[in-house]
């Protein structure tokens, strides 16, 4: 299975959308088979980017129990960055310019970078 940034993205803002502190159960996402959806779940938790104390991987041999978790100060930090459209198109463009792939820290880089930018003008 492949990390998706783009269904990454899309899962920390379901989660900066939850209105409590428990686990969400929505974790269907247009387009993205389950499997794919809990595999990039697990990812963000073993990133650091979700809290995974509540999660539940009630198959071993499967991604697709897992529950997308609360945001953690990383998590918030990324989000908070990549949450407008518009920034996170232009940080995806200005990586693959750069002939590279969309890493977290790649990201987060290019996510500061594209931000600066912005804010200077350019």
């Amino acid at each position: 299975m492949k990390r998706d940034m783009d269904l990454c993205r899309a899962i920390l803002l379901r989660s900066q959308e939850k209105t409590d502190a428990k686990p969400s159960r929505d974790t269907v996402f247009e387009g993205y088979d389950p499997e794919i959806v809990g595999y990039n779940i697990y990812l963000l938790s073993q990133a650091g980017l979700l809290d995974d104390g509540n999660q539940s991987l009630t198959n071993a041999n499967s991604y697709r129990h897992w529950m997308i978790g609360n945001l953690t100060w990383e998590g918030n930090e990324f989000i908070d960055a990549a949450a407008k459209e518009n920034i996170w198109e232009r940080t995806k463009t200005y990586v693959s310019s750069k002939g590279l792939e969309m890493t977290f820290d790649i990201a987060k880089e290019a996510l500061a970078i594209v931000t600066t930018k912005m804010l200077t003008g350019e």
